[in-house]
């Protein structure tokens, strides 16, 4: 018998899980060509409306812990985001991270509000205009 030299590489990949809408058909195909070949990426869908007014979106605050629930528990999570602009406006980054990080503690938590709001500090504006298509 012959032995063949090898290294074995040592796969360090980030774990990201990613709380998407019910109707979202594009997040999963459009992340995945922005993330870097590293980092593992897991989905869950949350329920959401068809309707998109203060209250429907409210609803999601007893759906979310529901929908991290579906994630495969043991996976420990670099990130989790909750791609929802309008849900984490209505229900608050911090009251999102909170539900989150009553599943998986301590996990780093964002949400498109957040990352806006991030990258707006960091670049120094001072004068924001917002746009939506929401009431």
């Amino acid at each position: 018998m012959v032995g063949f030299p090898f290294e074995v590489e040592i796969k360090i990949n980030k774990k990201l899980g990613v709380v998407v809408l019910q109707a979202d058909e594009t997040i999963e195909t459009e992340l995945r060509k922005i993330m870097p070949l590293h980092c593992d990426i897991f989905h869950s869908r949350i329920a959401s409306d068809s309707k998109v007014t203060p209250e429907t979106l409210k609803k999601m605050i007893k759906d979310l812990p529901v929908a991290i629930s579906l994630f495969p528990s043991e996976i420990k999570f670099d990130l989790i985001a909750y791609a929802c602009t309008s849900g984490a406006t209505i229900i608050g980054p911090n009251r999102v991270r909170n539900i989150i990080n009553g599943t998986y503690k301590g996990t780093k938590v964002t949400d498109p509000i957040s990352a806006v709001c991030d990258a707006l500090k960091v670049l120094n504006a001072r004068r924001v205009g917002f746009v939506s298509p929401y009431v």
